[in-house]
């Protein structure tokens, strides 16, 4: 579900349209932890594919386990890029990106992309195919690969522009 919010520019470049708080994706058991984030529109229609199409096929393959829930360490967030103190602003002051965290599972295994990443196992399989696979939706993805700022989450935001990263 989607509940729309009123529009937003504080005039420091953090501004939102059209964006709205996120809940339940119907057809799917994974609930978002924290609840309800603030995302676009874009941004929104973005995570409900990549949840579908990408994280919860991912588990039931390589864990034989359905998510029971996604969890998010980031969405809309009047910040600079890297929570600098100065420079451009980062996609969350827009709400178009939301950081990836891990995941929990029906079966009670807890995956997270700190834990899991430098493993050679099916966590690190798993954290990879996500990361791989998110970005035929979104135009920026960002790992642990990147930099260290990314060492606990995969950013995922959508293509505001014509270059694309995936990292």
């Amino acid at each position: 579900e989607f509940s729309p919010m009123p529009d937003r520019d504080d005039g420091t470049g953090c501004a939102y349209v059209d964006a709205g708080l996120v809940t339940v994706d119907w057809g799917t058991v994974a609930r978002l932890s924290p609840e309800r984030p603030l995302l676009s529109c874009p941004a929104a229609l973005a995570m409900s594919i990549w949840r579908r199409q990408v994280v919860e096929p991912a588990a039931r393959e390589i864990f034989g386990s359905d998510v029971v829930q996604i969890d998010l360490m980031g969405a809309y967030s009047c910040r600079n890029v890297n929570g600098a103190a100065t420079g451009r602003r980062s996609a969350h002051a827009r709400a178009n990106a939301l950081d990836f965290g891990g995941v929990r599972l029906r079966n009670g295994r807890r995956i997270t992309v700190l834990d899991g990443w430098s493993g050679g196992g099916d966590e690190a399989r798993f954290l990879r195919r996500v990361r791989d696979e998110s970005c035929r939706i979104y135009g920026t993805v960002l790992s642990p690969d990147y930099n260290a700022a990314h060492a606990n989450h995969l950013h995922l935001e959508i293509r505001e522009a014509t270059w694309t990263m995936c990292r």
